[in-house]
């Protein structure tokens, strides 16, 4: 890989081409995915081996990982393993509700269609349900998974308000 990449070169390396994973209790999960024509075979234990394997492939294409302090802290390994996981495309989703996006989208910096993939995790009683085409969006799911998993909330960054200063009007 010759760095550093454009910013737009990296969008198009993220694009997740083809996704399918699946695992239940006792069994390891196994999946492939497949970006800029590459396929790469995934065995995971539990969500943060899954998590930390998509990381890797992001690493190996694009030179990019997630910020440290986006990463949870791991204090149960034990609460991490799955009842069942499925992902594939847009058609995994077996859900009676209407999906909350369309099949495809298309990328504001490369302009290619982007595929919707889905993921569906479930430990011990707790669904996730995720949508995402890229491989960041895929990989903040998964850490959001794991966070949760443990007990800890997500809570959004909270943006900071900006209010437009008005000059008075009048004579001074």
């Amino acid at each position: 890989m010759k760095l550093p990449l454009t910013a737009k070169e990296i969008a198009r390396r993220r694009l997740v081409e083809r996704f399918e994973c699946s695992g239940g209790k006792g069994q390891r999960g196994k999946g492939q995915i497949m970006l800029v024509a590459k396929s790469f075979k995934i065995d995971f234990d539990d969500a943060l081996d899954l998590a930390q394997a998509v990381e890797a492939i992001s690493w190996r294409l694009t030179g990019k990982v997630l910020n440290a302090n986006l990463r949870p802290v791991i204090k149960s390994r034990e609460a991490l393993k799955f009842t069942r996981i499925v992902g594939g495309d847009f058609s995994a989703y077996d859900g009676a509700a209407k999906p909350p996006i369309s099949n495809y989208t298309i990328c504001d910096v490369t302009g290619h269609v982007v595929r919707t993939s889905y993921l569906r995790v479930e430990i011990e009683g707790n669904v996730w349900e995720n949508w995402f085409g890229r491989l960041d969006e895929l990989l903040k799911c998964l850490y959001i998974i794991v966070r949760e998993a443990q007990g800890d909330p997500y809570v959004p960054a909270v943006g900071e308000v900006v209010r437009p200063i008005v000059a008075q009007a009048g004579h001074a």
